[in-house]
């Protein structure tokens, strides 16, 4: 299994803001029909 493709998504939250104003969404596609979605967590 390959990956073959990804997106990136950014969202902006709504106030007030809890977890960050933006979120940071990965999806990635695969040679096998496989699509994954990962969500970058805020550490500050």
């Amino acid at each position: 299994m390959q990956v073959t493709g990804f997106k990136t998504m950014v969202v902006e939250a709504e106030e007030p803001y809890i977890g960050g104003r933006y979120f940071l969404f990965l999806e990635l596609h695969t040679d096998e029909g496989i699509t994954g979605l990962g969500e970058r967590i805020a550490g500050y």
